[in-house]
C-alpha cells in the first residue's frame, strides 16, 4: 500500500520488475506476464525512459520464453534505443549480445553479425556478459564455416563460464559462512543470558533468605 501512493510509483515499477525476473527464472510464464501488464500500466503514468527500457527488456525475456523471436527482436530493438541514450553501458551490451542471440535463433547471420558490437571490450564486461559475448560470437564463426576462430572463441566462453561458476560457488560459501558465524553469534548470546539468568537467580535467592531472617530474626 505504501509503496502505491502516487510518489512512490518508481519503486514498485523497481519492485515489479525484480518480481518478473523471479517469476522468469522460476519458469511461471503466466504470473511474469500479469506482473508485466501491471508494471506497463504504472509506466504509463510516469515518464521514465529507464524503467521503460528495461521494462522492454523484461518483456523480450518473456517473448524469447515463450519461443517468440520475432516479438523479441522488437522489444529488444526498443530497449537499445534508450539504454545508449541513457548512459547504461552494461545493459546496453547485454541488449546487444541478446540481439545476436536471437538472431542467431531466426538464422539470420548477417543481423547477428550487425548486432554484436565490434569494438567492445570484452575485459571490462561482467562474467556471465563476457561468456555470453564469447558463446555468440563462437557460434557466428561456427556458423561462418570459421572453425579455427569458431574453437578459440568456444575456448574463451569455457573459460568464462568456468570463471562464472567460480564466483557463483564463492557466493555460495560465502553466504554459509556468515550463516554458520551468525549461529555461533546466537549460541554464544544465549549462553551468556543462561549464565546471567542464573547469577540473577542466585542473588534473588540470597536477598529472600537474608530478608526472611531479619523478619524472623
Amino acid at each position: 500500500q505504501f509503496l502505491q501512493m502516487p510518489d512512490r510509483r518508481t519503486q514498485l515499477v523497481t519492485v515489479l520488475l525484480t518480481q518478473i525476473d523471479v517469476w522468469l527464472s522460476a519458469g511461471d510464464l503466466a504470473r511474469a506476464e500479469a506482473v508485466q501488464q501491471k508494471a506497463r500500466a504504472l509506466l504509463q503514468q510516469l515518464n521514465d525512459p529507464y524503467l521503460t527500457a528495461q521494462l522492454s527488456f523484461s518483456e523480450a525475456q518473456l517473448s524469447l520464453a515463450r519461443h517468440q523471436p520475432e516479438a523479441a527482436e522488437q522489444q529488444l530493438l526498443k530497449a537499445a534505443q534508450l539504454f545508449p541514450q541513457l548512459g547504461n553501458r552494461s545493459m546496453q551490451h547485454e541488449t546487444s549480445i541478446t540481439l545476436t542471440e536471437v538472431a542467431l535463433q531466426q538464422q539470420q547471420l548477417e543481423k547477428a553479425r550487425a548486432y554484436l558490437p565490434a569494438d567492445l571490450q570484452v575485459d571490462t564486461l561482467p562474467v556471465f556478459l563476457q561468456h555470453k559475448y564469447w558463446d555468440v560470437l563462437s557460434r557466428i564463426h561456427a556458423n561462418s564455416g570459421q572453425w579455427q576462430a569458431a574453437y578459440q572463441t568456444a575456448l574463451s566462453a569455457n573459460q568464462a563460464r568456468f570463471e562464472l561458476q567460480a564466483d557463483q560457488q564463492q557466493q555460495r560459501l560465502d553466504q554459509l559462512a556468515k550463516g554458520l558465524k551468525l549461529q555461533q553469534q546466537m549460541a554464544s548470546l544465549s549462553a551468556q543470558n543462561t549464565v546471567q539468568q542464573y547469577w540473577l537467580w542466585s542473588l534473588l535467592a540470597t536477598v529472600m533468605v537474608s530478608w526472611l531472617g531479619v523478619l524472623f530474626y
